[in-house]
């Protein structure tokens, strides 16, 4: 797997419909048992509401989840999952918590109440992608670090910081997409005649 998209931040939105209080939760997440924590959390909250419906999608891993919690079989948990699926979404949880109104809504008020209500905070959330990259760590001399700065500028679509030492000399950690660590390398190398050390620590799936 090269890598997969998810939402970039928690989010939450409501939506009513004659009556009944439909409140979706999502949320990026990197674990099972990070879904269900949040799933628990929002379930002592909201612990009057009448459902908590959710699904959640943890594609690297093979696992796929979602519930009903009560309501008709197919109108819930499987629409929000079948939407998360039609976004091409993974490492992702959504719950929609639902306060009854008293009026019946019906098998089609139901799927559409509880796929519009995810869609709202799926689109709060947005979009952003989790790929193969490196984390790499470069240490110069402080005569050299304009040029790792300039480096670092120059792919700025593909390279995020993590952190910066500036002791008796200057220590960078940072993440490279490793379509791009090789040429960042090769650059940083020519541009400091090999004088400076350069070397690739890990590599893992992460987001830039």
């Amino acid at each position: 797997m090269d890598g997969w998209i998810t939402v970039r931040e928690e989010a939450k939105a409501e939506y009513t419909d004659r009556k009944s209080v439909f409140i979706a939760e999502t949320k990026p997440v990197s674990s099972e048992e990070e879904a269900i924590e949040f799933l628990e959390q929002i379930k002592k909250r909201t612990a009057d509401a009448r459902h908590h419906v959710y699904a959640y999608i943890l594609n690297d891993r093979g696992i796929t989840r979602f519930s009903d919690d009560g309501e008709p079989h197919g109108t819930a948990g499987m629409p929000v999952l079948s939407l998360l699926r039609r976004e091409n979404l993974s490492d992702v949880v959504l719950v929609v918590t639902r306060y009854f109104g008293g009026i019946l809504l019906g098998t089609g008020g139901l799927v559409r109440a509880y796929t519009e209500s995810a869609r709202m905070a799926l689109e709060k959330a947005g979009r952003k992608k989790v790929e193969r990259v490196a984390r790499c760590r470069i240490v110069c001399p402080y005569s050299e670090y304009s040029k790792l700065e300039s480096l670092l500028s120059a792919f700025s679509d593909a390279v995020r910081k993590e952190s910066a030492d500036f002791g008796e000399s200057v220590e960078m950690v940072f993440l490279v997409s490793e379509s791009k660590c090789s040429t960042v390398l090769a650059e940083w190398t020519e541009a400091t005649a090999g004088k400076c050390p350069a070397e690739v620590i890990e590599h893992l799936f992460s987001s830039l």
